[in-house]
């Protein structure tokens, strides 16, 4: 499942975008953030 995802405050930073597209396959919310994180790590200190 592809999913774009708008990224705000200090997530921006980790991700270098506003916007991002994650490649998952889908799921509970808990999956897709383990996607996000799994894409861009630097953003897990801000989603725990």
């Amino acid at each position: 499942m592809e999913t774009e995802v708008t990224v705000y405050g200090p997530l921006r930073s980790a991700t270098g975008d506003k916007t991002v597209t994650l490649e998952w396959s889908g799921g509970t919310v808990a999956d897709a953030v383990a996607a996000l994180v799994d894409a861009y790590p630097r953003a897990e200190s801000h989603l725990g």
